[in-house]
């Protein structure tokens, strides 16, 4: 179920780091602890807002399970031994 509340206060992070981040842009003082806090607000309001997003939209059995058979390919291939006198690289 999608949590409208939890995605509400992580746009409200993301809006308000970046709004301290183009208010620094614009003022004529340059003071770097509103540049430091609207980076961190912004970075924890992006990362709580994509961790919220996949847990809204789990993936699918089909597609785990693709990506599983992809990882064994040792299965598919054999890797054998040849001397140099039967390599091709020679």
């Amino acid at each position: 179920m999608i949590n409208t509340k939890k995605q509400i206060v992580y746009a409200a992070f993301i809006f308000v780091g970046a709004g301290l981040l183009i208010y620094d842009l614009i003022s004529v003082s340059d003071i770097v602890y509103i540049k430091i806090a609207g980076l961190v607000i912004l970075m924890i309001g992006l990362y709580c807002s994509t961790k919220q997003w996949a847990a809204d939209n789990p993936k699918e059995k089909d597609d785990e399970k693709g990506s599983d058979d992809d990882l064994h390919l040792g299965d598919k291939y054999s890797v054998e031994d040849v001397s140099d006198d039967q390599s091709k690289l020679n």
